[in-house]
């Protein structure tokens, strides 16, 4: 009795002791056992609220221009100023204060920068103005002087250092900031007094004019490419913007400023010229003037539908319809009663709608965001005539129009029109639509907005049947049946026989009718020769020719070499399954350091072929709206994903070699040394390293600077070139063996799972469940072993 008792007791105990013992995993099972069993749609409202709670607390841990985001999207201003935006902005409504704020001066063009982007327009000087009369004569220029009547002579005349020049019989003459006029007065009156009387009575006259024109030095701030040009003396502002690339990419295109001697003698608006085509601003240049290009104070941005979008500089006390101006007005398409604005503030944005008359009135403030926006997608005068007309289409309607007026608009009924059936769908804008049938040729009634009119085709009221052509044909589909069709010329209909088909045996599907000419629901099969020069066989209504491959007779199957292979490219196989030593041997051997220790071979998995519900491709349909015009739709099907296997090859190994057969489609990938160990993970220095050859893992960790905090040695995975993995081993349990690593090779310190402290209400009462069950068993047990 005694005995049996230690045995009683010992199993108790071990039941205790393997509980204790799982206590560490028992929040995994739980959770498994109780998520297994959990039927989320039984779940009561008042089981997920605290989860909403949840949620709304953790929003007191966003940031605040989060918290304002958010704020943003849940206002019904922003909600309903939403609904008008361009798709471009509406889809990334969590971005839009991050675009307007940050990104909307980068990405559009600012108006006036055309001037120096294209090349064509460098306001290069005109050397002929030099001889205008106004021209300021300078040191560097050379003049050249004509006396001809009654006393002829020429001489070339250049200003000295010191301003002067020398002219013969008559001495020095001081030129140098006077104007060209002024020169030659001074000249004819030296020229008089050197003896040239004619030039008093006028028979002998002179003229001067310039042959060389001076150098000068002007400086440009604030440019794309600031610093000291050296320019012609006839140069212009215009000009050495051209030649600096134009205003920075913060720089003001309406108050750039022409710096003489310390002072602004000049300020230049660039939109002057843009818009009106007034070059007044574009004074000449002089030695050492500045042209300061300053920071812009304002910039708007037009967006939408305007003629020319962009940025628009915009000065004090120009308004709205000044900026719209200078963006060519509205664009044919706008909506020109209305215009959204946006505004940032020092938190939050703002949307204003503006008025067309109040555009004279609105001031604009920098970063404001001007959006025009487009008419709507609507007619308000449309009526639709389809079908049995001869010009079917849109029509516009006028007060007392009746039907037969639109019929004869549309040149009458079509042939082929039924004429004793039409259907007609009044659509009013404030009440219930409704059908009406109406016989076109006789009938006439008052049409009315947005009426839509189908007349019917006699081909309306005939069953359309129709057979099938599948198999090694060009064009594998349906087609409409017509009686008389031959499964031969169902074959020409599908394009003909491919180069593989088998044309001595088609299979021919004919359902089977009974005596009344109806479907009986069978099929009968046909295996027939086809003859393309005979009558031919021929097909009933919903028949299906099959057209079948000749026996042995299959495409080509190649598979691709690539990476560190003498000849890369695609190899057709001599036999199905063909072993992948007899296709290597064809490659002409691997090129310089090759790594075929680590190939692989990239295979198409078809028991994984998935389809996707995240992505999908966009194709447009043809559809009928409910006025029965034709129109392309938009359908989203999903994407699908073909993966790939990859699978590990030793090709020094030639056993393994021999062994493996390749498929059609495989590609087979031997890496090149690229001598480099990259370390990933929980290290303190992720990155990549020089391969060293012998170096085991260890080292490589060690050039990481170390496992980082939370790393583990027993989480240490040595990924190699082909996918194949090696962990960390320990000798007798204690001494870790680090993997070798070869080039090309993944260190990965993988981070551990982080476990929850603590159990739940629902763990504990299932332990407590479990241990009350055992102390009633042990009970019981006791009980019964009592003497």
């Amino acid at each position: 009795m005694k005995q049996r008792f230690h045995i009683v007791f010992g199993c108790i105990t071990a039941v205790l002791f393997i509980l204790a013992s799982e206590q560490a995993h028992a929040q995994g099972v739980l959770n498994r056992r109780t998520l297994g069993n959990l039927n989320v749609p039984q779940l009561q409202r008042g089981s997920i609220t605290p989860l909403g709670s949840s949620l709304e607390q953790s929003q007191l841990n966003l940031s605040r221009e989060q918290q304002l985001q958010l704020s943003l999207l849940n206002s019904e201003r922003f909600q309903d100023a939403k609904s008008r935006l361009p798709e471009a902005i509406s889809k990334d409504s969590l971005g839009l204060k991050d675009y307007v704020k940050r990104s909307i001066f980068r990405d559009t063009l600012i108006f006036g920068s055309e001037l120096f982007r294209e090349g064509t327009l460098d306001f290069a000087p005109n050397i002929q103005l030099a001889n205008a009369p106004n021209y300021i004569v300078g040191v560097g220029d050379k003049l050249s002087l004509t006396i001809y009547g009654l006393q002829e002579a020429a001489y070339d005349l250049e200003v000295a250092p010191n301003g002067t020049i020398v002219v013969p019989y008559a001495g020095v003459i001081s030129v140098s900031g006077t104007t060209l006029k002024s020169v030659e007065a001074r000249l004819r009156q030296k020229l008089i007094s050197a003896g040239f009387k004619a030039l008093s009575g006028g028979q002998t006259q002179i003229s001067i004019a310039l042959a060389e024109v001076r150098s000068i030095r002007v400086s440009v701030l604030g440019a794309r490419k600031p610093g000291s040009y050296v320019m012609p003396s006839v140069a212009t502002v215009f000009h050495a913007l051209y030649q600096s690339g134009g205003p920075g990419e913060l720089g003001s295109y309406r108050n750039i400023e022409l710096v003489r001697n310390g002072e602004v003698i000049q300020t230049i608006d660039l939109y002057r010229f843009i818009a009106t085509g007034d070059v007044s601003d574009n004074a000449i240049l002089q030695e050492g003037d500045v042209i300061r290009i300053p920071v812009y104070q304002n910039r708007v941005n037009l967006m939408g539908e305007f003629k020319r979008p962009g940025l628009f500089e915009v000065r004090e006390g120009e308004s709205l319809e000044d900026i719209k101006a200078y963006a060519g007005d509205f664009s044919e398409g706008a909506y020109r009663g209305q215009v959204l604005i946006f505004s940032t503030g020092a938190t939050e944005l703002h949307i204003a709608d503006v008025n067309a008359d109040e555009f004279s009135a609105i001031n604009l403030t920098s970063g404001d965001v001007i959006l025009a926006l487009p008419l709507r997608n609507r007619y308000d005068n449309r009526i639709a005539l389809t079908g049995g007309v001869v010009r079917p289409g849109y029509y516009g309607w006028m007060e007392g129009m009746t039907f037969q007026d639109v019929l004869l608009r549309a040149q009458g009924l079509d042939r082929e029109a039924l004429s004793t059936k039409a259907l007609m769908i009044r659509r009013p804008d404030k009440a219930q639509g409704s059908y009406m049938e109406f016989n076109p040729s006789s009938d006439n009634f008052a049409i009315e907005v947005n009426d839509s009119i189908y007349v019917a085709m006699q081909s309306d009221l005939w069953p359309y049947d129709s057979i099938s052509v599948r198999g090694m044909v060009n064009m594998p589909g349906r087609w409409v049946y017509y009686p008389g069709i031959t499964a031969e010329q169902a074959i020409l209909l599908a394009g003909g026989l491919q180069s593989t088909a088998n044309s001595r045996l088609i299979e021919v599907a004919r359902p089977v009718v009974d005596e009344n000419g109806d479907f009986t629901g069978n099929q009968e099969i046909v295996l027939y020769q086809p003859n393309f020069d005979g009558e031919g066989l021929l097909l009933l209504p919903g028949s299906t020719v099959s057209v079948r491959q000749r026996v042995n007779m299959e495409t080509s199957k190649v598979v691709y070499f690539m990476g560190a292979v003498r000849q890369k490219g695609g190899y057709a196989l001599m036999t199905e399954g063909e072993s992948l030593e007899g296709v290597f041997q064809r490659v002409g051997g691997l090129s310089e350091g090759a790594m075929p220790k680590f190939g692989l071979v990239v295979r198409l998995n078809p028991e994984k072929a998935l389809q996707t519900t995240e992505l999908f491709t966009r194709t447009l349909q043809k559809g009928l709206t409910p006025d029965s015009m034709a129109y392309a739709e938009e359908y989203f099907d999903p994407v699908k994903i073909h993966p790939k296997d990859t699978i590990s090859i030793d090709f020094t190994n030639q056993a393994q070699l021999k062994r493996f057969g390749v498929q059609d489609g495989d590609t087979i990938y031997i890496p090149r040394e690229l001598n480099v160990v990259y370390v990933r993970g929980v290290v303190k220095n992720k990155g990549g390293h020089t391969f060293v050859p012998g170096r085991r893992a260890k080292y490589y960790l060690n050039q990481a600077g170390g496992l980082a905090s939370g790393g583990r040695i027993r989480d240490i995975v040595v990924e190699y070139a082909n996918g194949r993995s090696a962990p960390i081993k320990r000798f007798l349990g204690v001494v870790p063996i680090y993997p070798r690593v070869y080039s090309n090779t993944t260190l990965k310190v993988l981070a551990r799972e982080k476990k929850s402290r603590g159990m739940d209400a629902g763990q504990i009462a299932a332990i407590s469940s479990s241990i009350a069950s055992i102390s009633s068993i042990t009970l019981g047990i006791i009980l019964l072993l009592r003497p």
